[in-house]
């Protein structure tokens, strides 16, 4: 007779445990979107399908690792179902962070449920937005620059190492001198639809001090944004650009980017086109 009493009051413990609430939403600018949700003593825990719906993003499940993986457009941010452990990837040189939340993640209806409050910060990172939980249970993505993880550096921790941007316009092309306190160990580089993408590793920009100088010679626009220890450079090129280097200046730590126009003779003698840049410089070595 106590067996029969026991189980539904261990029915009743469990409800009080999780209790579904359905009353948070995603608000991205206009739109809004429903997010499934659980609480337990009072930490509210989301859907990770649901977040990955609601942002259209790309979500990988394992069921037998219980393992759930969602791609953002410059990380990947990984899960697994009762484990404290995020593992947050970047897509540019692959390196990961690693966060222990203070509770385990969970696993309910075949979905992997996490507590929003404390993967705020990651998430942020992977978007490239920030994220404000308000007091009407709304989840708001805004447009506000999101804090990176802070610089290794023990003598200038919050330092932002690139502090400006020259651009000087040439009879060949267009100079551009970023100005870094930091040596730069390594970049990457791509161009696309008249944008060339730039990515110095392990240095931050002083991003609105940089956009005031948005645009100059070949250069119709420029966009920066600090991505974990790293700094991404995008330059939209007029369609009379040609080629670019990227160069290291002498006795310094700033690096040189020279951006050719079709006036460039593209010849066999390098030797003879870089001097007309009127500069002594040293290639650094790309990965």
């Amino acid at each position: 007779m106590k067996i029969k009493f026991l189980i539904p009051f261990l029915f009743l413990l469990a409800s009080q445990a999780f209790a579904q609430k359905s009353s948070l939403e995603l608000i991205d600018g206009a739109k809004s979107y429903k997010i499934l949700t659980y609480v337990r003593y009072s930490t509210v825990y989301i859907s990770l399908d649901s977040f990955a719906k609601a942002l259209s993003l790309n979500l990988y499940y394992n069921p037998t690792a219980q393992k759930t993986e969602l791609k953002f457009k410059d990380y990947n941010l990984k899960f697994t179902a009762e484990n404290p452990f995020i593992v947050l990837t970047s897509d540019f040189d692959n390196k990961t962070n690693v966060y222990q939340l203070p509770t385990s993640t969970y696993l309910i209806n075949g979905q992997i449920f996490v507590p929003l409050i404390y993967c705020i910060k990651p998430m942020q990172i992977a978007l490239g937005k920030n994220l404000v939980l308000d007091n009407h249970n709304h989840l708001i993505l805004t447009t506000q620059p999101v804090e990176t993880e802070k610089s290794n550096d023990e003598n200038n921790p919050d330092a932002n190492n690139i502090s400006g941007i020259d651009i000087n316009e040439k009879a060949n092309g267009t100079l551009v001198r970023i100005n870094s306190d930091k040596s730069i160990p390594s970049y990457t580089s791509d161009f696309k639809d008249s944008v060339l993408t730039i990515v110095f590793r392990e240095v931050n920009a002083d991003v609105p001090k940089i956009l005031e100088h948005a645009t100059g010679g070949l250069i119709t626009n420029i966009n920066v944004r600090n991505i974990g220890s790293d700094v991404e450079f995008k330059f939209t090129l007029k369609k009379e650009f040609t080629t670019s280097e990227v160069l290291n200046a002498d006795k310094s730590n700033d690096i040189l980017i020279t951006l050719h126009n079709n006036v460039f003779d593209n010849s066999n003698n390098t030797e003879k086109n870089k001097s007309k840049w009127d500069f002594d410089v040293i290639v650094i070595d790309a990965p």
